[in-house]
């Protein structure tokens, strides 16, 4: 897949059809990656939708996730091109600049 810098990817699961694990590559620009708790549907409305976990996937990093994040986590990134890492971002420093240029990624299920 090729985004532009203003590109985000909406929070989704891959579904049942794949096995459940799936491993993305990212080339060319980082970008902040999330996790979000799949909501049940009596839950939509009523639950605060929060993310759980944020990832900085550098350029020439791999994302692996299987398992529970699989199956009851959605997965995307924002947007917003261009961030500030907060405390608890895997693999970035507290305060730290993401600026989001042209990415690219290969993502395996």
């Amino acid at each position: 897949n090729d985004y532009t810098s203003e590109q985000g990817i909406l929070p989704h699961t891959d579904g049942p059809m794949y096995y459940s694990t799936t491993a993305t590559l990212s080339l060319e620009s980082s970008t902040l990656f999330f996790f979000k708790k799949r909501l049940r549907t009596e839950e939509i409305g009523k639950v605060k939708d929060e993310i759980k976990l944020k990832v900085l996937l550098r350029p020439r990093s791999l994302v692996v996730f299987k398992g529970t994040w699989y199956e009851h986590f959605l997965h995307g990134i924002d947007e917003e091109q261009e961030g500030q890492c907060g405390e608890g971002v895997l693999g970035a420093r507290e305060g730290q600049r993401v600026e989001r240029g042209q990415r690219i990624s290969f993502t395996i299920r």
